[in-house]
């Protein structure tokens, strides 16, 4: 299932690609206007649904998908400006058999990597995984699995539900690439509560935190909490919500500079004509 919002040649793309794969391909247009709707013609596997009144819910989208899927068969949500490696694409099948083995419904890849391309990487590991605090960003569902929860932008599955799984890295024979950067990427994965290889232990108990925070404070972007913990914007009494908050600010400015360094070189402020985090 892909989502598709004006990215024509992007979707295309990533359509060549995995058309080989799958059974069926489900094109979700929330009313592009561009050559977005072509893409019907593109294979006979293609179904393709328009939603021309939609609420900004990505949510709506992806029970109107829901709605043309058997029961008991498997989906992976793709957003446009994803795709998955040749590795991914051979280990499918087997990543779904394992998961039938383990009663699950749900694995969600892990959305975050240190080796990056320019485009920056997604990276799962089906044969190891974790239960933890947080929501997760889903990837394979069952069909049967119609608990779809919206959070801060995201749509997911609470990992307490033991039919959830979240996909650990590494595993170099089971990738994604992602088009949007690399440091973005890492960010949206540490405020979901996935845990980095050198900070596995510390993130733990600081992931239902930090979404805590998010939640009280109305945040619907991580890059805006991020920024407020950068910059120490955001009020006393929210820090309380914090058990370790040295940890938090470190890791904060650690990928708050990441974000300087690696997006706002190419996003000229509009106030001042310099590469600042203003466009968050």
């Amino acid at each position: 299932m892909c989502g598709a919002d004006n990215r024509y040649e992007m979707l295309r793309d990533t359509i060549e690609k995995i058309e080989p794969y799958f059974d069926k391909i489900h094109i979700i247009d929330n009313g592009s206007t561009d050559s977005t709707p072509r893409l019907a013609d593109y294979s006979s596997k293609i179904i393709y649904k328009r939603i021309d009144h939609w609420d900004g819910n990505w949510t709506t989208c992806y029970y109107e998908a829901i709605k043309e899927i058997c029961e008991n068969e498997w989906f992976i949500f793709h957003d446009s400006d994803e795709r998955p490696s040749p590795q991914f694409l051979k280990n499918l099948r087997k990543i779904v058999r394992w998961a039938d083995q383990g009663n699950l419904n749900v694995l969600a890849v892990q959305s975050c990597h240190h080796h990056y391309d320019d485009r920056g990487q997604l990276c799962s590991n089906y044969e190891q995984v974790i239960n933890q605090p947080g929501f997760v960003k889903w990837n394979f569902i069952k069909r049967q699995n119609m608990v779809i929860k919206a959070f801060g932008g995201h749509t997911g599955f609470h990992l307490s539900n033991p039919r959830v799984r979240l996909l650990r890295e590494f595993d170099p024979q089971c990738f994604y690439n992602h088009y949007k950067s690399t440091s973005s990427t890492r960010l949206s994965a540490f405020a979901h509560g996935f845990m980095f290889p050198n900070s596995m232990d510390g993130l733990k108990p600081y992931a239902a935190e930090i979404l805590s925070v998010r939640e009280k404070l109305g945040i619907d972007h991580i890059q805006q909490l991020y920024h407020m913990l950068y910059t120490k914007e955001i009020p006393e009494p929210m820090l309380q919500l914090i058990a370790n908050w040295e940890f938090a600010k470190a890791e904060a400015r650690e990928v708050w500079e990441l974000i300087i360094r690696d997006q706002c070189k190419f996003n000229l402020c509009t106030h001042c004509d310099k590469p600042c985090c203003s466009y968050f």
